[in-house]
């Protein structure tokens, strides 16, 4: 007896063939997308720790507080004209008083050591202790001369606006 020979057609061959490709290129896709989303878990954890680790620094550029005597909500505040820095009304004129020997009036700013001038700001707090305490920060009624041009003449270190 002759072996009898197993004819595959060839279509189905290709079929198979075809097939194991396909599942090789989902295996290929499956294994891009995990490394994708393993790329982005990292990334975002990243982020997250760079996020946690400036949360201290980031407080405090934006809050209130005077570094220097630690006042919660100073109602005066003083800005360094050449570096931006913030303190207290009353620290930056503790800071001009220790600092008498600068001709010019400048002080070395606490915080980045450039020299510098300061400028005192008011802010609108809405609460009576500040509009008690700074009167000549409300506006104006009329548009007569300022007369707090005088203040800022005599006294050409200390402005107030």
């Amino acid at each position: 007896m002759e072996e009898e020979k197993l004819v595959v057609p060839s279509r189905a061959i290709k079929r198979k063939r075809t097939a194991s490709e396909m599942t090789e290129k989902r295996r290929n896709l499956d294994e891009s997308v995990q490394r994708a989303l393993e790329k982005e878990r990292k990334e975002r954890e990243r982020l997250e720790r760079e996020l946690h680790s400036f949360s201290g620094a980031q407080s405090l550029r934006y809050s209130r507080a005077c570094a220097i005597c630690a006042t919660a909500n100073p109602s005066r505040r003083a800005v360094m004209v050449e570096c931006g820095h913030m303190t207290c009304a009353l620290c930056a004129d503790e800071l001009e008083k220790t600092n008498d020997e600068q001709e010019d009036g400048s002080i070395a700013c606490p915080f980045c050591r450039k020299e510098t001038t300061y400028v005192k700001t008011f802010e609108d707090l809405e609460t009576p202790e500040v509009r008690h305490e700074a009167p000549e920060t409300r506006k104006r009624k009329h548009d007569g001369p300022d007369e707090d041009l005088q203040t800022i003449k005599k006294d050409h270190r200390t402005r107030y606006y």
